[in-house]
């Protein structure tokens, strides 16, 4: 099933007063199907979906409503930003997942900091925004990746490491399940944000239990919550803490490549 869903996110007055605010935007409360269709999401269906969508926005006309005698007028803009890395990639038409449909840097070049900065940008990707919820799940992932990672220290596994990266990772999965209840990369569990909430609730303990650091994961927790908070950021600041997370990140874990969503995040996200 491809379902196609809008959310409410602001109404404002003529002066750019705020009328309302859904302070919760990445809840499923507020969520409007537009439409359900029986298949299977492959690039042509994205695509066809897509188009179906923009040309019904291009055709809204404003909405008249009558309240308490008065007459108003509501002009709708609708934006497409709440997609998932899957969805962007096909509409960018970037050949991979591990390819940035922003700057189109491949997973081996996402921790050349200094060569990324120079690149390109693609104004058309970056209008489809950032997903706080991807964002939160696949930096846990990157994380728990690492952890896994930190005898051997290589982003690939051989038949060489593959036993001491599973007995790693065991022990890693039975101190989350003690220490703080939860299921991680458990086969059959869904990860989902409530999990990695939890995750980069509490740093310390998650360094502790990972042997990742401890400052490295507080300020990816500020980073999230900063991208899920609903009062305005200033981006410039915002940008130089994910520059400066960044640099952290690559000389801690230079040796494992930065995931498209996390460079996604940190190079692009102001």
């Amino acid at each position: 099933m491809f379902p196609t869903s809008y959310v409410p996110l602001v109404i404002e007055g003529e002066s750019g007063s705020v009328a309302w605010k859904n302070s919760k935007p990445s809840s499923t409360r507020l969520c409007r199907p537009l439409r359900f269709t029986f298949a299977k999401e492959t690039p042509e269906v994205t695509r066809e979906e897509v188009q179906k969508t923009k040309t019904e926005i291009v055709q809204l006309r404003p909405s008249k409503i009558k309240m308490a005698g008065q007459e108003f007028q509501v002009e709708h803009r609708l934006l497409l930003t709440m997609i998932d890395g899957k969805v962007a990639q096909v509409l960018c038409d970037v050949p991979s997942m591990a390819v940035c449909c922003v700057c189109g840097a491949l997973s081996s070049e996402m921790n050349k900091l200094e060569a990324i900065s120079q690149r390109a940008i693609s104004s058309e990707a970056l209008q489809f925004g950032l997903s706080p919820l991807h964002a939160r799940i696949k930096s846990m992932e990157c994380f728990l990746h690492i952890s896994y990672r930190l005898q051997f220290r290589s982003w690939r596994i051989n038949a060489r490491t593959t036993a001491l990266h599973n007995q790693r990772k065991r022990g890693i999965q039975q101190k989350f399940r003690q220490r703080l209840g939860l299921l991680v990369d458990v086969v059959g569990s869904t990860v989902d944000g409530n999990t990695a909430r939890k995750f980069f609730a509490d740093p310390e303990v998650t360094s502790e239990i990972t042997g990742i650091d401890a400052d490295l994961l507080r300020r990816f927790s500020v980073i999230l919550d900063a991208i899920n908070c609903k009062l305005p950021l200033d981006s410039a600041k915002f940008g130089s803490f994910c520059s400066e997370t960044a640099r952290s990140f690559v000389e801690l874990y230079g040796w494992y490549y930065m995931p498209n969503t996390v460079h996604k995040l940190l190079m692009h996200g102001k």
